[in-house]
Order: C-alpha cells, then structure tokens, then sequence
C-alpha cells in the first residue's frame, strides 16, 4: 500500500491495489473492481489536527475513487466500501462484520491502520456476509460470489446491482453460452410452461410475478407469453467470442 500525504491540506491517499485484499478475481469483478488500485483519500479536519486532539473517523471525510471505473459502474466504490466506512463511525451500533474484524484485528489505537486492517478483514471474507445488509450469513456455506440473505429487500438489491453477465464471461464464456443454448431450446419448445422464470419485458399483460419474473399465479395463461419475440431476442444476441472481447459491464451492455 502506497501512502501519500499533504499536511497542509490535511490529505492522505492510500493506494490500494486490489490483490492485496486477496479476492478473486471474478469476485473483484462482480464488485465491479477494474485491476487498477483503489485509491482511499482521507482529509482530516482541522480542528482533528490540534495536539490534544488524536484523529477518529469521526473527524474524517473519506472517499474511494478508481479511475478505470466511474462509481456509477462500481457497486463496491460506490455502495460498499463507503458502507464500510460509515460502519467504522457509527456509534450505535456495531455491525457484525466489524466485531469479526476486531476480533482477529486488534486495534492498536492508530486510525489509518485499523481502518486499512479492518476493511481488508471484511473483503477477504466478504462472502461469508449478505451482499446488501452486510450480516453474516447464518449458514457456514462458502461461496466464490457474493450472495444475498433471505430478506425481500436485500434479494431485490442483489439482483439488480450484482448479476454481472461481464463477472460470467471472465469466469468461463463457454458456460455462459451453454446457458444461452438452454434458454434458447426452452423458448422454442411448444410447452409454453417449459420457459420459467418467465421474463416480464416478454408479457402480453400485467401477471402477479415475484422477483425474476418467477411465477405467483398458478392459473395465469400460457398465451400471456410473447414467446416469439423472446426467440427474436435470443437469436439477435451478439455470439459469445463478441461478448467475450468486453473489458467491462458497460461494454457487454452496450453489445447487448
């Protein structure tokens, strides 16, 4: 980690490459992490510099930033990790994932340490939590992705910031095809049931359909599906090697 300071500014930047988190690399990239270090800037407030004063969080704006990704692109620059920093502050309540941390990394009364020791505890293992809510999962299962609790909301969150397509080709493109193949075969098959979850976009009229489009009402109609223009769109999809040569989320989106 390289460190940089501006004492008249009040400023430190902490260069972090992403490695020495120790995730995956599919995991970075479901984060929406480029291989590019994070850069963590720190600007203590002035009346934080004062002899008898020693720095918190508390006297701390921080902001994570990488240039290769606009945080708007980023779920982990732009939700998780200054999620991870407003846990830190808090005073009401310690989060689980920060009670983990501590107990294996014992504070030492330095702020700039503890911080950088703390959050790379949590990313190290940050499948062990909910993707969203942060809480530990209640089942020792280990995962290589993030995953969400059982809870509506963070179910809701997970699916519509952290399904990466781009994280599944890095993984393996050959798997991602096979998955297309199967879409495409269930789509074209004359059991309009075959084909579930079933995608709203493709809905003649309004169904009652829970998250992805999965099915609440048993005695809906089969001709509600507008299965043709499904085929449509599955048969107009860029081929794989296409989708492959992305370097980001936003290009697959883009080819898509």
């Amino acid at each position: 980690v390289e460190v940089s300071i501006m004492p008249e500014f009040g400023l430190l930047q902490f260069l972090c490459p992403v490695p020495a988190f120790g995730m995956d690399g599919t995991l970075a990239t479901q984060l929406g992490l480029a291989e590019e270090p994070l850069t963590l800037s720190l600007v203590v407030r002035g009346s934080a510099l004062s002899a008898d004063c020693e720095p918190t969080m508390n006297c701390v704006i921080a902001r994570w930033s990488q240039d290769a990704v606009g945080s708007h692109n980023s779920y982990a620059v732009a939700v998780l990790l200054p999620r991870l920093l407003d846990d830190l502050t808090d005073k009401t309540h310690v989060p689980s994932w920060v009670e983990d941390a501590r107990a294996v990394c014992i504070p030492q009364g330095n702020m700039f340490s503890d911080l950088w020791f703390t959050v790379s505890h949590f990313l190290r293992h940050v499948t062990e939590y909910c993707s969203v809510c942060l809480e530990r999962h209640v089942c020792g299962q280990r995962s290589c992705k993030l995953y969400p609790c059982q809870q509506e909301f963070c179910v809701f969150r997970h699916e519509e910031y952290l399904m990466s397509v781009y994280a599944e080709l890095r993984k393996s493109s050959e798997f991602v095809n096979f998955h297309l193949m199967l879409a495409s075969a269930a789509a074209q098959d004359n059991n309009a049931g075959c084909f579930e979850p079933f995608p709203p976009h493709f809905l003649r009229s309004n169904e009652v359909r829970a998250r992805a489009g999965q099915l609440m009402d048993e005695k809906a109609s089969s001709t509600n599906k507008d299965t043709h223009s499904l085929i449509q769109t599955l048969d107009s999809l860029p081929d794989i090697e296409k989708l492959s040569s992305a370097s980001s989320e936003h290009e697959v989106k883009l080819l898509l």
